[in-house]
């Protein structure tokens, strides 16, 4: 059984529904869910269990406690529900591994050789990011190692367990406040520095974003080749103002549960796209 666990709100419900839908399709039967929160409703939280159940697969919610979080950065996309991956070990207080994913990620293929990597020792299995050596270098980290993006991730709980206290991140943060950028990211490539597995992130987090240039050539690769597609930054291809071929991997996954938003978002990007003197919307890294 793949240990899953995410978090969302009421704004992202939909996208908890869509990554879902998309986790389904290659892995039925296989996983369970643990979704964190701090504002769903109880109307949200019973249709997504009715769906779970369904659909034959384990999911529980578990209301998160904001207050640790006063006064941590929140910028942009960056929200209370971004830490509450550092919560994992309440979570999963006897599992052996579990794995994090953010929902602006579609799942296109089997997670289970992913989950059941070999840790080799290390603490996370998890992609690069971009721009490693500079976020290595601004973090005081040796450039050597690995810079890994947060929006999947591979805990070695059973390790983890064994050589930390149970708060280490949210100490891991404030002592290092002053250098963080990118909030829980960077917090964990501080903590987890030198024990850190790295992976293909062709195949289990391809990071694409707005406006990034891809042919249909490469656009139909991916399709076959690529198993979680992560879209980041802040503009988000179920928003009309996505530019580029890559949204339709998203909206085709949305299809199923919002046909209607994904036909709508499909017909007005594109005229959005051809707006004249239309805005740049400022985009963070992450």
């Amino acid at each position: 059984m793949i240990n899953i666990f995410t978090a969302s709100n009421d704004k992202y419900y939909p996208r908890l529904k869509v990554f879902t839908d998309s986790l389904l399709k290659k892995n039925r039967g296989d996983f369970s869910i643990t979704v964190l929160y701090s504002s769903l409703s109880d109307e949200n939280i019973k249709k997504y269990e009715q769906f779970a159940k369904k659909n034959n697969f384990e999911c529980r919610f578990i209301k998160a406690d904001n207050s640790r979080l006063k006064g941590y950065k929140l910028i942009h996309q960056i929200t209370e529900e971004t830490y509450y991956r550092f919560m994992f070990l309440d979570i999963f207080p006897d599992e052996d591994r579990a794995v994090w994913m953010d929902i602006d990620t579609v799942v296109m293929d089997s997670l289970k050789p992913f989950y059941e990597m070999d840790f080799a020792d290390n603490y996370v299995i998890a992609c690069p990011g971009n721009n490693e050596k500079k976020h290595l270098e601004r973090l005081g980290l040796d450039t050597g190692g690995c810079y890994f993006n947060a929006g999947v991730i591979l805990f070695n709980l059973k390790k983890i367990r064994n050589d930390f206290e149970k708060n280490f991140l949210f100490d891991t943060y404030e002592k290092n406040e002053d250098k963080i950028w990118f909030s829980d990211q960077d917090v964990m490539n501080i903590a987890f520095a030198g024990k850190i597995k790295r992976i293909d992130d062709r195949k289990y987090n391809y990071i694409v974003m707005s406006e990034q240039k891809i042919d249909w050539e490469k656009y139909r690769d991916i399709k076959k080749n690529v198993a979680v597609i992560h879209y980041v930054r802040h503009i988000k291809p179920w928003q009309i103002y996505f530019d580029g071929k890559i949204k339709y991997i998203y909206l085709k996954a949305m299809v199923k549960s919002y046909p209607f938003n994904a036909l709508f978002t499909a017909i007005a990007g594109e005229l959005y796209r051809f707006k004249p003197n239309k805005k740049t919307l400022n985009n963070s890294e992450r």
